[in-house]
């Protein structure tokens, strides 16, 4: 069972994460995690905004419970030890729903993120090195043991009335 095409689609995105060619010009959905040794991987999203300017995810890992040919140790997990992730027009969503302890984390020891949307859905962050400049966080944990961890939250006008919010993007 399952999606006969996962594992060429796995197989091209690790080719592509080896090669210094970082760019992604689409949302990523990626059953599994991301590690990102060095070099640099930009993904944008391709969804249309909401009428607040929230464009949706750039980059969407998922552990999809209860699916174990495609539950591993890394699944739904982001780890940056070096390079650089960035997005742009999109956020970074990590979908940890019924995972374990050991999924569903974002984990930067060196290197750089710029996320220019928010961080959402992570069990846990764990920054212990390097540094993330994200525009809001929401997850269930936050470690902060090292390195530099900068939010901004934009502010927005509203579309009704042009008086000013705080939006999560």
């Amino acid at each position: 069972g399952g999606d006969p095409d996962y594992k060429l689609r796995k197989d091209l995105f690790r080719k592509m994460v080896d090669q210094y060619h970082r760019y992604i010009y689409t949302a990523m959905h990626n059953v599994g995690g991301i590690r990102l040794d060095n070099g640099k991987l930009t993904a944008v999203s391709t969804q249309t905004a909401d009428i607040y300017g929230n464009a949706g995810n750039a980059i969407y890992v998922d552990w999809e419970g209860g699916i174990s040919s495609v539950n591993t140790e890394n699944s739904a997990n982001i780890t940056v030890n070096g390079g650089t992730l960035e997005t742009e027009n999109g956020k970074i969503y990590v979908a940890d729903y019924g995972a374990p302890d050991t999924n569903g984390l974002f984990t930067v020891t060196g290197g750089t993120v710029v996320n220019r949307g928010r961080l959402e859905g992570a069990a846990k962050v764990n920054i212990s090195g390097g540094s993330v400049q994200t525009q809001g966080i929401d997850a269930n944990a936050l470690t902060l043991s090292g390195g530099s961890l900068t939010v901004r939250e934009p502010v927005r006008t509203s579309p009704y009335d042009s008086t000013l919010l705080l939006v999560n993007p």
